[in-house]
């Protein structure tokens, strides 16, 4: 066994505990990431919009469990969209604890009293940022 691998199984052990399956031979990977509902609309009546909203991110490999990630919103430019007056209070868990793989992040959903002409987004997408495996690998976004 070369020194690479024992220092994986060793850090794999004492990151994780007795939930290690795998060394991590490479980096991880965002495996999906769903959300609760397609469109997130502004509208009164029965097209109102939900309480919450869920972006649910599931990994390839086992994660940091203090290290789930963050999602933030873009548009098909790859520019930073603020949704901050809609979305507001990301908090997140993960779904499977032990094992950490499926991490879920709420998010109340405001009602936006402004001009709405200003708030449309006709296409958002999410981009996840800030999670790493136990030995400190991010995966690419």
């Amino acid at each position: 066994m070369s020194s690479g691998k024992l220092f994986l199984i060793v850090a794999c052990s004492l990151a994780v505990g007795s939930h290690c399956a795998q060394a991590w031979a490479s980096d991880p990977t965002v495996s999906s990431v769903t959300t609760s509902v397609a469109t997130v609309t502004d509208a009164s009546g029965s097209d109102a919009p939900p309480d919450t909203f869920t972006i649910t991110i599931t990994y390839d490999q086992e994660m940091d469990p203090d290290n789930g990630g963050s999602a933030s919103f873009v548009d098909d430019n790859d520019d930073l969209l603020d949704l901050s007056e809609v979305l507001t209070g990301a908090g997140g868990e993960w779904l499977d604890p032990g094992f950490y793989t499926t991490y879920q992040l709420t998010y109340s959903v405001a009602y936006y009293y402004g001009d709405v002409n200003t708030r449309y987004f006709p296409s958002v997408n999410v981009q996840i940022t800030g999670a790493k495996d136990p030995l400190g690998q991010s995966p690419d976004s």
